[in-house]
């Protein structure tokens, strides 16, 4: 038993050996990689510190070289400070030309747009007096259909009264031949009845005599 404890504790002792030597190469690796990144670190700091000091000393000469030029050469900078002015009073000129056309573009665009704007409150109207023309012809033409129709009833109520005026002076005229009529063949018989008196009268005379 003892034996075997003294193997596992030599068997654990050799892991964690091995463990501790893959960390401590690990370690060892990553402290490599890191010394060889500070190095390149290093070497372009210093490149860049060495172009850092050719700049400087090339900004140091065109300083000189540009303090000697305006002492030996005041007229080049003067005509080169009047190009640049020149420059600048051409430039402005331009904008004001820009601007003042863009603002008579403007303008013609706030025009263009009423114009249009115009344009359609006119077709709107267009449109409305079109639909109410066309509202008052179809009135028109309901009332025209209207009327014939009052026309026509108009004409049959005339025609019946017209049929029963003519009945009625027809009964009216037929009464009065009737009483026409009656009255003549009274007034033939009473004249007969006249007649027969008369021939009674002379034949009682006749007789007397």
């Amino acid at each position: 038993m003892d034996h075997l404890n003294i193997e596992d504790q030599v068997n654990m002792s050799r892991g964690m050996d091995s463990i501790e030597q893959d960390r401590l190469q690990a370690l060892i690796d990553i402290n490599i990689q890191h010394d060889k990144e500070v190095r390149q670190l290093k070497s372009r700091l210093g490149d860049a510190e060495k172009k850092a000091e050719k700049l400087n000393f090339h900004i140091k000469i065109s300083d000189a070289e540009l303090k000697a030029l305006r002492v030996h050469n005041p007229d080049r900078m003067k005509k080169q400070i009047k190009r640049l002015q020149e420059q600048n009073r051409i430039l402005t000129d331009e904008n004001i030309i820009l601007k003042a056309k863009k603002k008579q573009l403007n303008q013609q665009v706030d025009t263009c747009n009423q114009e249009l704007e115009q344009l359609r409150e006119e077709k709107a109207a267009e449109a409305a007096e079109a639909t109410e023309a066309t509202e008052a012809t179809e009135a028109t033409e309901a009332a025209v259909e209207t009327m014939k129709a009052t026309e026509a009833v108009a004409d049959t109520t005339n025609t019946t009264e017209a049929v029963a005026e003519a009945t009625k002076t027809m009964k009216t005229t037929k009464t009065t031949k009737t009483t026409k009529t009656t009255k003549t063949t009274k007034t033939t018989e009473a004249m007969d009845a006249m007649e027969n008196c008369a021939e009674i009268s002379k034949s009682g005379n006749k007789k007397k005599k």
